[in-house]
Order: C-alpha cells, then structure tokens, then sequence
C-alpha cells in the first residue's frame, strides 16, 4: 500500500445551519460507500443539473459512527505500526466541519463518542498484551501543536519550549529537536498525557465554531519493538493529526488576534495544497515542504516513509457548499500521491550470525556434494575400459578442478573488488569533502573580489567621466578660439575689401578731377588775346598741367603702395589664419579622436555598469540605499557582537548550570539505585521474615497439639503469603495540571505478564503485611 488512503466524512448539520433557512437544505448525498455527490449552489440543485461526483476510499455519511471510523481508518494503521512501518492520520476540512470530533472525540471517557486517538490507544496496548512472549516495547508518546507558525511543546511542564526547530538526520529522519518524550505503558497513562496536553491547546470562539481550533495539533506515538529470541529491533511511529479549519473571514467575522491566527492557518494550509500541487503534477522536481512548518513536519507522510491516510470531513449545508467542494478536490488530489514506505526493521548480530551459519551449512555441502562426484568420478575412471573413455574422465576430473580453482580465484578477486570498492567509496567521500570545501573556498574568494572589484569599476567610471568632461571642456574653447579666428579672418577680407573699394574710388576720383580741372581751364580761358599777350597766358596753363599730373602721378605712387602693402598684410594674415585654421583642425581632429575613445570608453563602462546592475539587481539609487543599509548592519553588527559576548557569557551560565544539573541528575540516579537496592533488601528481609514466620507458625500449631485447650487459643493454619511487589506510575499529573513522567523506560512484554493498571503503593502493602503478621500471631486470623 504506497498510496494515500483518502475517507470522507460528512457530519449531520449543525443548529446554525438549520437556522439559515432551507431547513439546512444538503448539498452532499452520499451515493455509496465510495461514490459522494455534490452541488455546487442551491440554484444547481434547484435546476436539477449534475452535480459534482467524487471517488474515495471510503465515504462516511451522516449516521456513522466513531467505531465503524476507527475500524475503516485506524486499524489498519495500528497493525501496519506493530510491523515496523511508520504511519499517519490526519484530518482536514474546513472550520467547524467535525475535524477534532474524528480525532478525538467529544469525551475520551465515553466508549460512543471517543475519537480515533483513544480508540487508537487502546487498539494499540491490547495488539501489545496479545503479542508474543518473547517480544518487547517500549512506548513513547509526544504532542505538540504548530500556533503561528511556532511549534508549542504540549507536554513541557514548564511550558517554556514554544519555538522548538525542525531537524533532519540521517538515522532519525524528520524528527522536532527538542520536543518531550513520555514513556508509557498503558492506554490510561496514554490518555492522561493526551488530556494534559490538549487542556493547553489554543483554541477560541468564531462565527462558526465555539471551540475553533487555532492551531494544528500532531499527537506522535513511538513504538519501539525488541525480539527477546533474534535480538532484532523494529521502530514505527504514528502521527496523529488534527488540522486546523480553513476560515472564511467573512462566515467567521474574525478580527483582531483571532484574524492574524486565521491569515496563519490560511497560509499553512496554502502550503499545504501547494505540496499535494508539486507531488501530483509530472515533471516537478521542486516541493516546498520548507514553505511552512506544517509541511515540513508532514514531509516524510507525504510522498516519504509513511503510509498515510487522509480523513476528509466536510459539512453537508448548502451554505458551504464551496467550502465543501474545494475540500473534496483536495482530497482528490491528495488521492495520487504516491508514498515509498519501508519497514524500519534492523538485524541483530545473532541473526547475522545465523545467517552466516546457515550460508556456511550449505557450503558445506555442496563441497561435501562434491567430495561424492570426485569418488564417483574416479571410480568410474577406475572401472573404464577404453582409453577414450579413461581420457575423457581425467579430462572431466582437471576441467573439475580447473572449475575449482576458478571458483577460488574468483572468490579471491570478488574479496579483493569489494576491499577496492570500499577503499574507493572513502576515496570517494573524502574527495567530495574536499571538494565541498574547496568550492565553499572559491565561493568565498569570488564573494571577495566581487567586493574588491565593485568599488574599483566605480572609481575608474567617475574618473573617465571627470576626464571625459574635461575634454568636452577643452574642445569647447578650442571651437571658441576657432571661430573668433574665423570672425578676425573675416574681418580682414572686408578690411582688404573696402582698401581696394577705396583705391578704386581714389583712382576715379583722381581722372574725374583732372578732367573737370581741364575743362574749367578750357572755359575760363579768355578769347584769344592780341598777339603780344599769347605767349605769357600758354605758360602758365602748361604749368598747372604739369603740376597736376607730377600731383596725380604722386598720389597714384602712393596709393599703389598702399595698396601693396595691404594686400601683403592681408596675405600674410590669411597665411596665418590658414596656419591657425590647420592647427586648430589638426587639434580638433586628436580631440575628436580621443572624445570617440573615451565615449567607446564610457560606452564599455556602461555597459559594465548595466551587466553589474542587472547581476546584482541593483539601480544606482538601489546601491546608495544599500549603502545606508550597510552603514546599518554594521552598527547592527556591533550590537550583534555584544549580543554575542552577552550569550557568551550567558552560555557559560547555561553549562554551568548543566553541569549542576547533570549532577543532581547523577545523585537522583544513585539514590534511585539505593532506593532499588533497599527495596530489594526489604523484599529479602520480608521473605526471610515470612520464612522465619511460618516456621514460628509451624511450632505454634505443634504446641498447640501437644498443650491443653485452656493454655492457648486456637491459631487456624494459613500459608504464609508473600508480599506483593507494585510498580508507580511512570506518568502523572502534578498540581499545576502538567503531565510529569519519572524518566524511567518500562518495557512491556507480550503474552500480558505485564499489567498496565496502576496498584497500591509498597508502603501500605508492608503495612498490610505487617498486621496480618500480627492477627495471625495472636490467632485472630
């Protein structure tokens, strides 16, 4: 059986729900014992659709009782505990849907109304006492319940452990660290336990449900079994679950404490759907039983070493019919986990060494098997008469023994490949050690250089910016001294323009002078004069011709050379400005050049930078935030450093006191020894005195025989009757209402020779004993 058994169990309707209207109008019908209908609305029912159908197991109607429960889920389970297996039940359903009732029951005292963990109790310890003689148990029982998200040890008397850890080992596989263990060995001293822990469950009043549950309780049993004869262990456990109820805020109208708890439940049991989710669908590797401690504790019964059965309860109103349908696909879902159950059984050394015996028998003989066939074997070459046949019996005879030696040979080499093998395998285990080892080191070196190398990307990028705007910088004035030379070049070529504008100008000037000069001489010229007056008045014109002509061919002279030197200015300027123009070309060229290098720079750098952001998620405001974060957490670091010197110092205390404790511990031993040694000696000393006893019984009736009747009275004849030995109670309740067990592990043997029922102490027994001493000495007994 490796899968998850699934029952369903559909409760009568409650008060509430008749209230409603409808007469609590049903959305369930059970259709046969595996077969459950169910409507999701009353506008379906009404309507006459098809409902929604289910398959399970086993499905429990209204009218079911808690023993035909028990008999269907638990025992089964009981007996697959008592063969070694590990095993659980637990329930699930919705809030106020008769989880708590399945499992325990409203009374454990009452035999109608008890749950399946009493029952289950006492299927146990009855399977225990039916047992064989020879068989051995030791029963341990813990309970804790998962409030919050913490898990609450139950049965601490001291009730300080309310946050105890999940663990996992090798050899105990899922187990919680810390939890309180109680030997018992009896149903009754079971039961005490279970009524002590769960008067400190969490529990409170919703809309729905008086007594709603808060937490998730688990109930552990762990049988512990011993072969008297084989020597052979055998270790089941049995997890006893009562979930806590999925709540609808708005049907329980929670608020306050009891909205948080209820957001907790939710959640664990979210975690819960989403485990059944990751075990039912194929091709998933990943299942979060780390999600919640629910989980995490159910982890070997879902999917693990368990043989677990899931009991589904469910209310049967129309109200909550979506609660009801959501909780039977759970179930259906549940139905397809597949479990790897094994029993938990190992061999002792005799029954090792029984098996190496019966292997050696049947060496034995075969090689005695085979010492025949070689007689036979020779005779037969004995009684040959024919060559070939001799030949072929010796050839049979070496093929024998070369079978022979092979057999050793390989004997000797299957000998020497396991001592190989195993040499390799530590090989092998110390490698992956080291190799663990070594990549925690490079994991840890490359954690080092990414710190190292974070701040130097950072400090290179700011400093190719800096000088990526220095640059820029520099490029701008060289464009700004390049065109202010551009405006100066400029500025000459109009310069240059207006000379020659205005040479022109002189130059027309100077022809439009002398002509307007010849004409005003021609007109101012008087009528030809007699002949005397001629000669004097050619003169004087031909001297003013020529003095304007020597004038204008000066200012001609002179304009020319101004001219000349103006455009040898203007030409040495422009070779210049070309000059400068080439320059500064040539320099914007190089810083063009390095402006595209330090952008193919800046480029790379960011491009760094975003491969880091998206490697550490982070923007630059993430990383100036996480800076801040990191000036916190090594203040942090510094509280926590004086944290650690305080637990120091507080651990110290903590061993000092267990050392305290562990010696009061060894003198509570020493004196229990004690206590058992006097028991024994008083149980001697009664034994001795009951002897001497009935001897003095045996003279008294002699001397009763022999001396009249009137000397003594009649002393009737009795057997002197030993003493009885009793056993305490390995668990009790103290007056603060805690289970308290005395530590001591009781075995319970089968066949019943062991009893369970708690007798009188030894004190009123030797009182007992001694008044009968004292009524038989005076004979009025």
């Amino acid at each position: 059986m490796g899968d998850v058994r699934v029952v369903v169990r559909v409760r009568p309707p409650n008060a509430s729900e008749i209230a409603r209207g409808n007469n609590g109008q049903r959305c369930v019908k059970v259709a046969s014992p595996s077969l459950v209908h169910v409507y999701p609305d009353d506008k379906a029912m009404e309507a006459g659709g098809p409902p929604n159908s289910f398959t399970f197991d086993n499905v429990f109607g209204e009218d079911s009782t808690q023993q035909e429960v028990f008999e269907a889920v638990a025992k089964p389970v009981v007996a697959d505990v008592l063969e070694g297996y590990n095993a659980t039940i637990f329930a699930y359903g919705q809030t106020s849907s008769g989880k708590t009732f399945t499992m325990e029951g409203a009374s454990i005292d009452d035999p109608g109304l008890r749950g399946i963990i009493p029952r289950t109790a006492t299927e146990l310890f009855a399977r225990l006492m039916d047992a064989d003689e020879n068989m051995e148990f030791v029963v341990k029982v813990s309970y804790i319940e998962i409030y919050m998200e913490r898990i609450r040890d139950l049965l601490d008397p001291y009730k300080t452990k309310i946050n105890l850890q999940v663990r996992e080992d090798a050899e105990k596989g899922i187990y919680v660290d810390g939890v309180t263990e109680l030997c018992v060995t009896s149903d009754d001293e079971l039961l005490t336990t279970m009524r002590s822990g769960a008067m400190n469950r969490a529990v409170a009043a919703t809309g729905m449900n008086e007594g709603s549950s808060r937490s998730h309780s688990v109930f552990m049993v762990t049988l512990y079994q011993r072969n008297l004869e084989t020597n052979s262990t055998k270790v089941g456990k049995l997890y006893l679950v009562d979930l806590a109820g999925s709540e609808m805020v708005r049907k329980t109208q929670a608020s306050g404490k009891q909205l948080e708890e209820a957001k907790t439940i939710n959640k664990s049991l979210s975690a819960l759907g989403m485990v059944i989710n990751a075990l039912t669908t194929a091709n998933v590797t990943f299942v979060p039983y780390r999600d919640s401690k629910l989980t995490r504790v159910l982890q070997e019964s879902l999917g693990g070493n368990s043989r677990t059965a899931l009991i589904i309860n469910v209310s049967p109103s129309s109200y909550n019919a979506p609660e009801t349908l959501s909780t039977l696909r759970f179930g259906n879902r549940a139905k397809s986990i597949k479990n790897k159950a094994v029993v938990n059984a190992e061999k002792s050394a005799e029954e090792y060494k029984q098996l190496l015996a019966k292997a050696e028998k049947a060496m034995t003989m075969q090689q005695n098997y085979i010492l025949v066939l070689e007689t036979k074997l020779k005779q037969q070459q004995l009684s040959a008469t024919t060559t070939d046949a001799a030949v072929a019996e010796v050839a049979a005879v070496s093929a024998l023994e070369k079978l022979q030696e092979r057999v050793v040979q390989l004997e000797e080499q299957l000998g020497e490949e396991k001592q190989e093998s195993q040499r390799r395998g530590d090989e092998i285990r110390s490698l992956t050690s080291v190799l663990n080892a070594s990549q925690l080191e490079v994991e840890e070196l490359k954690a080092q250089k990414e710190s190292f190398e974070r701040p130097r990307d950072d400090h290179s990028s700011r400093h190719l910016l800096e000088e990526l705007s220095h640059l820029k910088l520099e490029l701008d004035k060289l464009q700004f001294e390049n065109e202010e030379i551009k405006l100066h070049v400029t500025t000459l070529q109009q310069e240059n323009e207006r000379l020659a504008a205005e040479n022109d100008q002189r130059a027309n000037s100077a022809s439009d002078d002398d002509l307007v000069e010849t004409t005003n001489v021609t007109l101012a010229a008087p009528l030809p004069p007699p002949a005397p007056t001629t000669p004097p008045r050619a003169s004087s014109s031909s001297t003013i011709r020529l003095e304007v002509d020597e004038e204008k061919e000066a200012r001609v002279l002179r304009l020319e050379s101004d001219l000349k030197a103006a455009q040898e200015e203007l030409m040495a300027h422009q070779t210049q400005a070309q000059k400068e123009i080439q320059r500064f070309t040539d320099e914007r060229r190089l810083l063009t050049n390095q402006i595209q290098e330090l952008a193919n720079q800046l480029q790379s750098v960011q491009t760094s930078q975003q491969a880091i952001t998206s490697a550490t998620g982070m923007s630059a405001r993430e990383r100036q935030h996480m800076r801040s974060i990191q000036q916190k957490l090594e203040q942090l670091v510094a509280v926590h450093r004086q944290l650690l010197r305080k637990y120091a110092s507080l651990e110290s205390e903590h061993n000092e006191a267990r050392q305290k404790l562990g010696l009061r511990d060894d003198r509570i031993k020493s004196l229990e020894a004690n206590t058992r040694l006097m028991a024994s000696n008083m149980r001697a000393q009664s034994e001795k005195h009951l002897e001497e006893l009935s001897a003095l019984h045996v003279q008294l009736a002699e001397l009763r025989r022999n001396m009249s009747q009137d000397t003594l009275p009649d002393l009737p004849e009795e057997k002197p009757t030993p003493l009885p030995v009793r056993r305490a109670a390995s668990v009790y309740v103290n007056r603060q209402g805690s289970v308290v067990g005395d530590g001591v592990i009781r075995p319970i043997r089968g066949g019943g020779r062991r009893q369970s029922t708690l007798e009188p102490s030894p004190a009123k027994s030797d009182a007992a004993g001694g008044l009968g001493f004292l009524q038989r000495m005076l004979g009025l007994k």
